[in-house]
């Protein structure tokens, strides 16, 4: 999103939001021969995804209760596993019920960025009907 990297640098997913990014590549060796690539590709948000974004956003205190934290565990979890089970209208159901319960606790027990970004990724999920 703009920034640069350096050689064997890891990239974050996490951190990026949804939609199409694009990775650039310039490489240059000793004797000053140089290559370009560029690679796009797409993030998209799943009910499996929100899991491990939910554990993330716990550990690094952008969700800062613990109640809050396994209420929105359990309701994205039962996400997942209706996702499993192709029953999507349960799924986006439960995704709703995340995003209200989310937008409760948004400034209060989870950060207003973490919520903003959660949400995000809740309705993506829903409006892509994946």
């Amino acid at each position: 999103d703009g920034g640069a990297a350096v050689d064997g640098q890891v990239l974050d997913m996490f951190l990026l939001s949804t939609g199409v990014h694009t990775i650039h590549v310039t490489s240059v060796d000793n004797l000053g021969n140089g290559s370009e690539l560029t690679w796009t590709f797409e993030m998209q948000a799943t009910s499996q995804s929100l899991i491990a974004n939910i554990d993330r956003g716990y550990v690094t205190r952008q969700i800062r209760s613990r109640e809050t934290y396994l209420l929105m565990r359990y309701r994205i979890t039962m996400a997942a596993v209706a996702h499993k089970m192709n029953d999507h209208e349960t799924e986006w159901k439960r995704l709703r019920l995340l995003i209200d319960e989310v937008k409760r606790a948004r400034g209060k027990t989870i950060t207003v960025s973490y919520a903003d970004k959660i949400i995000g990724w809740a309705q993506e999920t829903i409006d892509a009907r994946r």
